[in-house]
């Protein structure tokens, strides 16, 4: 059946709508570590999170409403989600949604079915025959017109029909051969063969149609099979296999499917392996859920129980937003720790200085008591000790502004904290020395 999706935004990635949602969640973050603090950047990364998430739907959806491919799980709402089961080697539109999500392990066969079709031995003794190939535009009109293009010059005649109404004409005669693409085992084809009577037909060169399909080949149907006691078929047929995919138009979550996997592996227990062992060759890229499914060899294992969460991004994208956490913290402490390295050197070297002009043995609080010697009231001295002035109030400002930078870890600021406060004792001190030079 035809697969239908929302018209879309050829010009619109995706990916940008899945850099808004990762971009959202860190500043967010971000900025509820932040919240309350009295910075002023406190309250930054909580706006610019708020800017994106309005942005979002410019994002994912064009300026003209239109959606892009695999809508984010929050803006889905009204969109229409769809799976269909299709034959393999059918023709994509130049520009399509469609992803495909499971190859199936049975295949589909490619059966002709007829009142009298046992007495057909050759390709030649359909030369003339009316033939039926099912509703327009299905798989099995597709499938036939490319195998009667090979049989041009038999003048088969065509025409198409539901595949009930086919059987029907096939019974009264009006059809001499019906085909239909079909499992061995649907009821319709057990009926047709057992109830109606009707026979399939034996493509002897099977082989030879099948090789010019990529997604074809040749298969056989065994003599009994729909009727050991009466023969049905009474020899071997050979038949044409076609794979049946399971494709979606893209708008389905990612919980969505590969809970639609998990009900596939129910039926299919080979799904996996064979979707993990057999090329893929149908001309499909496998959807992001599908194949991480199928590399995983099971559903997502935090999607099992926060299916929001991959609906959002999958496992791996929060694994990879996680590790880019870690390196900006990381990050954040090397520099954390080298700018206070910087300023504690700096400090240090000012206290050298301020040893060298005064004793060694006097403290912070001894300078700010003495009285000046005449030796300081020079105007070198006081020159020395305004410069000093100077680099230690550059130098606390610098730890102010450390201090208060976003970019220092959070519950860090004491360490500025405690640098400054050295500064500060020290500029005080000579502050009040210089002052008594004044005097």
């Amino acid at each position: 059946m035809p697969l239908t999706a929302p018209e879309r935004s050829a010009d619109r990635n995706p990916a940008v709508a899945r850099l808004g949602v990762a971009a959202t969640v860190l500043l967010t973050a971000w900025g509820v570590f932040a919240f309350g603090a009295v910075y002023q950047w406190a309250y930054l990364p909580l706006a610019a999170a708020s800017a994106i998430l309005g942005l979002l739907p410019l994002l994912v959806l064009g300026l003209d409403g239109t959606e892009i491919e695999r809508p984010l799980a929050i803006v889905m709402v009204g969109v229409a989600v769809g799976f269909a089961l299709v034959q393999d080697g059918l023709p994509w539109p130049d520009s399509h949604p469609f992803q495909l999500v499971a190859h199936l392990p049975e295949p589909e066969a490619f059966v002709v079915l007829g009142r009298n079709a046992d007495r057909i031995r050759s390709v030649t003794d359909l030369r003339g025959l009316r033939i039926g190939i099912g509703p327009v535009g299905s798989g099995t009109e597709y499938l036939s017109r490319q195998f009667v293009a090979q049989l041009a010059e038999l003048d088969i005649k065509l025409s198409t029909q539901p595949l009930q109404e086919q059987l029907a004409m096939l019974e009264r005669g009006d059809l001499d051969l019906g085909a239909m693409v079909i499992e061995p085992d649907a009821d319709l084809l057990v009926q047709a063969v057992r109830d109606r009577k009707l026979q399939i037909v034996e493509i002897a060169i099977a082989e030879s149609l099948a090789h010019r399909l990529p997604s074809a080949r040749a298969g056989l149907i065994k003599a009994g099979y729909y009727d050991p006691v009466r023969g049905l078929p009474p020899t071997d047929k050979h038949v044409i296999q076609v794979d049946t995919l399971l494709i979606s138009n893209g708008c389905a979550r990612e919980s969505v499917t590969q809970g639609v996997i998990t009900v596939f592996t129910r039926v299919f227990p080979e799904l996996i392996r064979i979707n993990r062992e057999q090329p893929n060759r149908t001309g499909l890229q496998y959807a992001v859920p599908a194949q991480s499914y199928f590399d995983d060899q099971g559903p997502d294992r935090v999607g099992e129980y926060l299916p929001w969460l991959i609906d959002i991004m999958p496992t791996a994208r929060w694994l990879q937003l996680i590790f880019l956490f870690s390196l900006l913290f990381g990050a954040q402490a090397v520099w954390h720790r080298f700018r206070l390295w910087r300023l504690d050197a700096r400090r240090v070297r000012i206290e050298g200085d301020i040893s060298r002009l005064f004793s060694p043995a006097l403290t912070v609080h001894d300078i700010a008591e003495i009285e000046p010697e005449a030796r300081y009231r020079t105007p070198e001295m006081r020159t020395r000790i305004d410069a000093l002035i100077a680099q230690l109030e550059q130098l606390s400002g610098r730890c102010r502004r450390q201090s208060l930078s976003m970019l220092v870890p959070m519950g860090q600021e004491m360490n500025y904290r405690y640098q400054e406060s050295l500064v500060a004792d020290m500029l005080h001190a000579l502050r009040q020395f210089r002052q008594k030079l004044k005097a």
